[in-house]
């Protein structure tokens, strides 16, 4: 539930500090440790930094 929360927050291209505060406050709701909350966000981070370089690479949506 989390990923998907920082996914839909960076879905238009950014991960605004009010954002990043929001995602903060539901894992805190949820009991989910800061460590946690830093590897998501990374991996969304490298998620959309993997697909810029597909895109780069192969110029197509496939």
């Amino acid at each position: 539930m989390l990923y998907q929360a920082i996914k839909m927050s960076r879905a238009d291209g950014t991960y605004q500090e009010k954002e990043k505060a929001a995602v903060a406050k539901a894992a805190e709701i949820l009991g989910i440790e800061r460590s946690m909350v830093v590897s998501i966000e990374s991996l969304a981070e490298m998620e959309d930094a993997s697909e810029r370089l597909r895109l780069a690479l192969f110029e197509t949506d496939v």
